[in-house]
């Protein structure tokens, strides 16, 4: 996203450093779902086990790494209506004519309620982060209000909200309903606003005064690293033979951290990646921006309900490579390839379809009336 400077106007690109976090993010969110639905851990053995688990675990520490970045921008900037109307005409676009056109060609595996449940994508938990993420935007106003709190009560504030959403979270059994997931998401705005006012200071998007890098920076991407692959390799001890009882029952505790993007160690997990990654120079790359805005668009193409086993079965054609010495390689390129086709095929939407579309009357005014809601909140 650009930006105006203050002095003459001149607009910048958006440095790159958590452009590239979004789309690492996004990648093992992907390589999850190639997993899991794909079946991979059951027909697996060996390396390709091993790989498959390490990589495909990532996830729900990838979706909290995801929605910091998502609040860090949206705590300063102005609410839009157009920024609610496209991702939703984005989702609606790909849900529906995905759904379709498995209908057409596929029709003996679509049920009929994914093809009404297309039509209204907001809704549901067909997207279940999508629909998350839209409301998050719709209650962001209100939210800001509560960053504009006096330091010490926000503070106060923000403990409170961990001690009753992640400390709980990692004491008692994972849910993930859709009120679970909107309590989870305002937290997390709460959390980002103030750490990015109160704690990590200016600029842009802060810079810290110990500078972005410092040792400290590079510390926090090695807790990360060491926290996950601990819990990783606590889970998967069962699976490789047998083992007492007390490491059994690590080994439920950490699967259940992995899997909670509420738990706490899946929490400082998540946060050390991303602080690691805040303080990250490296400008701006075009090509790094150019593929990161179409990160939602990969979300949603490849989580539409009616297609997800036709992706993993017949174009992927997971269980042909599964056996293969290649396997790692093979999966880390058909991630790569799904995130080509996909970026350049939203670039087309946004071109062709998405422009012209937000142009119109009828979107315009949709717009408008979303930002009047809002009064003198924006």
């Amino acid at each position: 996203m650009k930006g105006a400077s203050a002095a003459g106007g001149i607009r910048k690109e958006r440095s790159s450093n958590l452009e590239l976090l979004r789309l690492l993010a996004m990648f093992c969110i992907v390589a999850n779902h190639l997993v899991g639905q794909g079946d991979v851990l059951r027909d697996a053995s060996g390396v390709n086990f091993l790989f498959s688990f390490f990589v495909g675990n990532a996830a729900r520490i990838s979706v909290n790494v995801f929605l910091i970045i998502g609040c860090w921008f949206m705590a300063d900037a102005s609410f839009r209506g157009s920024r609610f109307v496209k991702l939703w005409l984005e989702e609606l676009f790909y849900t529906v004519i995905l759904t379709l056109l498995m209908v057409c060609f596929y029709p003996a595996d679509v049920k009929p309620n994914y093809v009404i449940a297309a039509f209204f994508p907001v809704f549901g938990y067909n997207h279940w982060f999508i629909s998350g993420y839209l409301v998050l935007i719709l209650l962001s106003p209100f939210l800001k209000k509560i960053l504009e709190m006096r330091p010490e009560r926000l503070k106060k504030l923000v403990l409170l909200l961990f001690a009753f959403t992640c400390i709980w979270s990692s004491v008692r059994p994972f849910e993930n309903e859709t009120m679970d997931t909107l309590v989870w998401f305002c937290s997390m705005f709460v959390f980002a606003g103030w750490y990015k006012r109160q704690i990590y200071k200016g600029g842009d998007q802060g810079r810290e005064k110990s500078g972005s890098g410092s040792w400290g920076g590079w510390l926090y991407l090695f807790a990360a690293a060491a926290g996950y692959f601990l819990l990783c390799l606590l889970t998967v001890r069962p699976m490789l033979g047998s083992c007492g009882t007390v490491m059994y029952q690590a080994s439920v505790w950490a699967g259940q951290f992995l899997q909670d993007y509420k738990a706490l160690p899946n929490l400082l997990i998540a946060f050390c990646v991303f602080r690691f990654f805040l303080g990250l120079e490296i400008g701006s790359r075009r090509w790094i921006n150019f593929f990161s805005t179409s990160t939602l668009a990969v979300y949603i193409v490849h989580q539409v309900p009616v297609f997800t086993l036709f992706l993993w079965k017949q174009l992927v054609r997971i269980p042909d490579h599964l056996d293969s010495p290649a396997w790692p390689v093979y999966m880390v390129g058909a991630i790569l390839y799904m995130f080509l086709a996909i970026t350049l095929l939203d670039k087309v939407r946004e071109e062709l379809l998405e422009k012209p579309l937000m142009k119109t009357g009828p979107v315009q005014k949709a717009c408008r009336m979303l930002e009047a809601f809002y009064g003198d909140l924006i």
